[in-house]
């Protein structure tokens, strides 16, 4: 495991994108496959437990980020990409309606993220 952490790390050394977008981003996909797990699941099953240790997987990747990155940037950028994660998702799987304030959440979750970005150089 920790081979596989290192070698992601190299990669987002190397790479034109910020490495904490990447954690983010990574975590706000994994929290959505623990959401989506635990939605179509019932209370108690394999599918439910599973839900929940996919979770734990998130509290641990939270866990590292928070050592390598302020708190305040991390978790904004992670909440934000999770409300757009989650709104997409909602639509395209379980027909949840948009409408234009759905849309502006959406929107201002980006220009959070872009707020911290600003306020963070």
């Amino acid at each position: 495991m920790n081979d596989i952490v290192n070698k992601i790390q190299n990669w987002m050394n190397n790479s034109i994108v910020d490495e904490v977008l990447l954690l983010a981003l990574l975590i706000a996909f994994i929290e959505s496959c623990a959401q989506n797990t635990i939605k179509t699941s019932d209370h108690g099953t394999f599918q439910f437990i599973l839900g929940l240790l996919i979770y734990m997987l998130v509290g641990y990747i939270l866990h590292y980020a928070y050592s390598k990155f302020p708190m305040s940037k991390i978790n904004v950028i992670w909440s934000c990409v999770s409300i757009i994660v989650a709104t997409l998702l909602g639509y395209w799987l379980y027909d949840e309606p948009i409408n234009h304030w759905i849309i502006f959440s959406v929107l201002f979750a980006i220009s959070a993220v872009y707020c911290v970005y600003k306020g963070s150089n």
